[in-house]
C-alpha cells in the first residue's frame, strides 16, 4: 500500500477520520463525522479500464461499523469489522467489459445484492454494476480505504500471490 514515503505521498484524505500510517498499514480513528475515506491518487483510471478484469486485495482489522474499499459516492464495498472476528481478507473483482463485479469475505463470495451502499453497508455479493464504477465518461471512478464510524481500523496489503497492489 505504502512502504516508503515517496508511494504514502499518493494517499489523501477526502473524507474524516484520522489517518496515519502504521509500517505498511494505514490505520484510521474517528474525528467525529460517521464516514472516513483514504484516496490513492495514482490509479489511473484508463489502465484499470484496459485491463478489463481485475482484482483488487485488502485486508482490514480493528473496529469500525464497516470498512472497505470504495470506489466513490455509493460504490462502497465493505464488512463489519469487530475486534474479536479479527482480521477480513477483501477481494473486489471487477470485469470493466461486462460491467460484473464479485466481492469476496475471507474467501468467500459475499450474498448476491446490488453495490454496498452508505445506507446500507451490510449487503454485498456479485452481479451486474447498478452504479457504475466509471464516472460517467468511460473512466473508473477513484480508489479509496473506506471505513464508517472507525474506532480504530486498519488496511493492509494481503499476502495472497495475486494481490493487485495499491
Amino acid at each position: 500500500m505504502g512502504g516508503d514515503g515517496q508511494a504514502r505521498a499518493h494517499w489523501r484524505v477526502v473524507e474524516g477520520g484520522h489517518w496515519s500510517w502504521h509500517l505498511d498499514a494505514v490505520c484510521v480513528r474517528s474525528s467525529g463525522p460517521e464516514w472516513s475515506a483514504y484516496q490513492y491518487s495514482r490509479v489511473d483510471p484508463q489502465v484499470l479500464r484496459a485491463l478489463r478484469n481485475f482484482v483488487i486485495e485488502v485486508t482490514v482489522s480493528g473496529s469500525a461499523a464497516a470498512a472497505g474499499l470504495s470506489f466513490g459516492p455509493y460504490k462502497d464495498f465493505l464488512v463489519e469489522l469487530q475486534p474479536e472476528t479479527g482480521q477480513h481478507l477483501l477481494q473486489l473483482e471487477v470485469d470493466t467489459s461486462a460491467d460484473t463485479w464479485a466481492f469476496r469475505v475471507d474467501g468467500r463470495l459475499a450474498k448476491r445484492s446490488t453495490f454496498f451502499t452508505r445506507r446500507n453497508y451490510r449487503r454485498g455479493g456479485c452481479g451486474r454494476l447498478i452504479r457504475p464504477l466509471t464516472d460517467g465518461q468511460g473512466a473508473l471512478a477513484s480508489l479509496s480505504c473506506t471505513a464508517t464510524l472507525p474506532c480504530h481500523a486498519m488496511f493492509s496489503e494481503s499476502d495472497s500471490a495475486y494481490a493487485a497492489s495499491l
